[in-house]
């Protein structure tokens, strides 16, 4: 069979449900499974207290996951370039300042536990 041949194109509908919550994250977790031929992907928001002291800053936080996807290579993939191209075009509209500045909510010191953030 040749390339294409055989396929068709069918559009998706993207549905969102109108009383699906807009969840905030601020790390992430990926797992790869190779053994299961899939990824995890893990969402979470960090729980840091409402006032920081200098003086006795807090050893941990905790981070409450708040969404879990098992997602296919193929899937993986297009997500990975979809991310790319998305925040390139984000970053190209920030001027070099705005980079700098720190994320919102962020602990001075706070160390990422491992498999958590960027990989």
């Amino acid at each position: 069979m040749a390339e294409g041949e055989g396929r068709i194109t069918v559009r998706v509908d993207f549905q969102f449900p109108d009383n699906m919550p807009l969840l905030s994250a601020d790390l992430a977790s990926c797992q790869a499974l190779p053994d299961k031929g899939i990824f995890h992907l893990s969402f979470f928001q960090s729980q840091l207290p409402m006032v920081l002291s200098e003086s006795d800053p807090p050893t941990s936080v905790t981070a409450q996951c708040v969404a879990r996807l098992a997602i296919t290579p193929p899937v993986m993939q297009s997500i990975i370039d979809l991310l790319q191209t998305n925040f390139g075009k984000f970053v190209a509209r920030l001027t070099q300042e705005e980079l700098r500045e720190p994320a919102p909510r962020s602990l001075p010191g706070r160390r990422r536990p491992r498999g958590h953030g960027k990989s």
